[in-house]
């Protein structure tokens, strides 16, 4: 079930344009049998309501209400994150070491 306003307008345009009668906010709009052409609409909708711009590659990035959501309302999702640079070289010189060991 939707838990904020948002959530809640986002699964009346969904229900809108793919014509069905409940929408979940973790179910993906493809597959409950959304397509480009019903993201176009889905995203005209969706630049009136929030009578701002919205690149259409965000709803592809994001094809949960839930996630959506959380993009407009601008709270990281995980996938939407960007992964520790720190974390990542560390571990890339822990497998360089790994490799080197082995070798020698």
């Amino acid at each position: 079930m939707p838990t904020s306003a948002l959530e809640t307008r986002l699964a009346e345009i969904w229900c809108d344009v793919l014509n069905v009668e409940v929408v979940g906010v973790e179910d993906s709009f493809f597959d409950l049998g959304g397509h480009s052409l019903l993201l176009a609409q889905v995203h005209g909708q969706l630049v009136e309501t929030l009578e701002r711009p919205l690149p259409m590659v965000k709803l592809f990035e994001h094809p949960t209400i839930r996630s959506l959501a959380r993009h407009l309302e601008g709270t990281p999702t995980a996938a939407t994150r960007l992964p520790d640079r720190g974390a990542q070289l560390r571990a890339g010189r822990a497998r360089l070491n790994r490799r080197a060991n082995l070798a020698g």
